[in-house]
């Protein structure tokens, strides 16, 4: 087995138990509306602004579900290859090319609903997101 393949496995289990973990301080998006009202507030957004908002948060929780859904999938596909006598490398080149392409996929449609909110702010607003997310992820919690 060379460098790369223990590398890539090493990424894979890392990436795989990081999201199913039930640590407490991790954020999930649809435990509460106080990250939306957060923004809503610091960005005094109008109900037709909070509309976009909300299409982006229903995204996020939907998201967030697949995300963990696929984390489970590739935690068996991997647990089931590490029980092999020898690890295959194209079967292990498949099973991150796959999951690289549901990413994508999941990607696209947050970034979708993200352009879609972001489009109906203005400037003081775009600059006060960008304030409340550089804080976010200082914080790395929404309060």
């Amino acid at each position: 087995m060379n460098v790369l393949q223990i590398s890539i496995i090493a990424v894979l289990i890392m990436v795989l138990g990081m999201g199913c973990s039930g640590s407490h301080s991790r954020h999930h998006w649809g435990e509460s509306q106080q990250w939306k009202d957060h923004i809503s507030t610091r960005l005094e957004l109008t109900q037709e602004q909070k509309k976009p908002l909300e299409a982006l948060a229903k995204a996020l929780v939907s998201t967030e579900k697949d995300m963990k859904d696929l984390r489970t999938k590739q935690r068996s596909q991997l647990i089931g290859l590490l029980g092999q006598e020898n690890l295959n490398q194209p079967e292990l080149n498949i099973m991150v090319q796959t999951a690289q392409l549901e990413f994508e996929d999941m990607s696209r449609h947050i970034i979708t609903k993200l352009i879609e909110f972001h489009k109906t702010l203005n400037i003081d607003q775009k600059e006060k997101l960008s304030q409340f997310m550089n804080e976010y992820s200082t914080r790395r919690a929404w309060h």
